[in-house]
């Protein structure tokens, strides 16, 4: 995990150690839509398991792509 401590929430979660639980929440607000579609909201059926994107800040944007 890299985290680079840049404001308030960054370094708060840069504290967090292997086995530390968190509780996260969201997704939140009305994401851009692109061509008029959304993306998916599920994974496919053949994902290798769950995934977590957790962004800070304006990382959250380039996070967008991923989900």
């Amino acid at each position: 995990m890299l985290i680079q401590k840049r404001g308030c929430f960054t370094n708060e979660l840069s504290k967090l150690k292997e086995k530390d639980f968190i509780y996260i929440r969201g997704p939140y607000g009305d994401s851009p839509k692109l061509n008029g579609l959304h993306p998916p909201t599920t994974l496919p059926a053949k994902s290798g398991g769950p995934i977590l994107l957790v962004g800070g800040g304006t990382g959250i944007a380039a996070l967008y792509l991923f989900a």
